[in-house]
């Protein structure tokens, strides 16, 4: 990591969610308008749980 108090938002989402492709669903929830800049280590966070996440990506498809 760039910084021992800061974390990337692909780590968190590996963390959460055991795949780091999910970094931009943690920022939206969050609205982080820029996402070069980390996270810091304490923030709260808003994570979208597991059970949803199907969904919510299946929505997004078929708005694709």
């Amino acid at each position: 990591f760039p910084s021992h108090d800061r974390m990337p938002w692909t780590m968190i989402s590996f963390n959460e969610y055991q795949t780091m492709d999910l970094w931009w669903l943690i920022c939206l929830a969050n609205k982080i308008d820029n996402p070069l800049k980390l996270a810091e280590i304490g923030t709260n966070l808003k994570i979208i749980r597991t059970e949803f996440l199907k969904f919510i990506l299946d929505e997004i498809k078929l708005k694709l």
